[in-house]
């Protein structure tokens, strides 16, 4: 059986450290005791401030209470303000933010949907999606920050004004490339836990660790990834198992 620990969004930031530490320590203990195969983080591992060397130990803190685990980052559209890929690639151990993984059966291609010229809209570079097309016959579960399927964002407190900054500036493209061929695609940013089957490909969005809403600061979403048989997702904030989503 293949697990697989997910988080987003955790938006590390002066304002509650100590609060999202806990709770990052919380979901650390509790998904310790599902011994996952690997986590990914889909990005936002920091609120960006007005400080590089703040944000800096923002995402060294992240890496310090993740550090057990086998972890691959992706970035999301806070990380890198004020931080270079290169900056933030020293701390958690990468060279780059996207690629290849394989685990047991499953291979997982992660993707860097980063703009450097915009603080919120995400885009997957053509050479990306030219890799990308070469892995889809391997199947793979596709893991991005922002979203590739067009998720309902009725009453999301955060995109339901702006619904186009919440997707991939050339989602068209990347949903080309991945559908019908991907297992699944799992991704961020739009803070909601969100299931929908879309060209023949199951889609989920996972909540964010903090920043769920304004007035909820801290929430400690996460969710376990089982693919034994069916593709489940289990949702969980800290140590609380919420429900579990078949993804088909």
């Amino acid at each position: 059986m293949t697990t697989v620990g997910i988080l987003t969004d955790i938006h590390m930031r002066t304002e509650y450290r100590s609060e999202v530490a806990d709770s990052l320590l919380t979901i650390y203990e509790t998904l310790s005791h599902h011994n996952p195969d690997h986590v990914f983080v889909l990005g936002d591992l920091i609120q960006d401030s007005d400080d590089p060397d703040t944000d800096k130990e923002h995402v060294e803190l992240v890496a310090e209470l993740l550090a057990p685990f086998q972890v691959t980052y992706l970035l999301g559209n806070h990380d890198t303000v004020n931080l270079t890929r290169a900056e933030i690639g020293e701390i958690v151990g990468q060279e780059t933010f996207y690629g290849q993984l394989t685990i047991d059966d499953t291979t997982f291609v992660y993707l860097d949907s980063q703009m450097g010229d915009h603080r919120v809209l995400g885009e997957v570079d053509e050479s990306q999606r030219e890799w990308v097309a070469t892995t889809m016959d391997s199947e793979p579960v596709v893991l991005v920050h922002h979203p590739i399927a067009p998720f309902s964002l009725r009453n999301n407190p955060w995109f339901s004004d702006a619904p186009a900054r919440a997707f991939l500036r050339n989602q068209q493209a990347v949903l080309d490339t991945v559908c019908p061929a991907a297992r699944a695609t799992v991704s961020g940013h739009i803070h909601q836990t969100t299931a929908l089957r879309y060209r023949g490909v199951p889609h989920l969005s996972v909540n964010a660790v903090s920043k769920e809403t304004e007035d909820r600061p801290v929430t400690g979403t996460w969710a376990l990834l089982d693919f034994e048989d069916r593709l489940t997702a289990d949702l969980f904030v800290e140590d609380t198992h919420q429900r579990t989503l078949q993804l088909k």
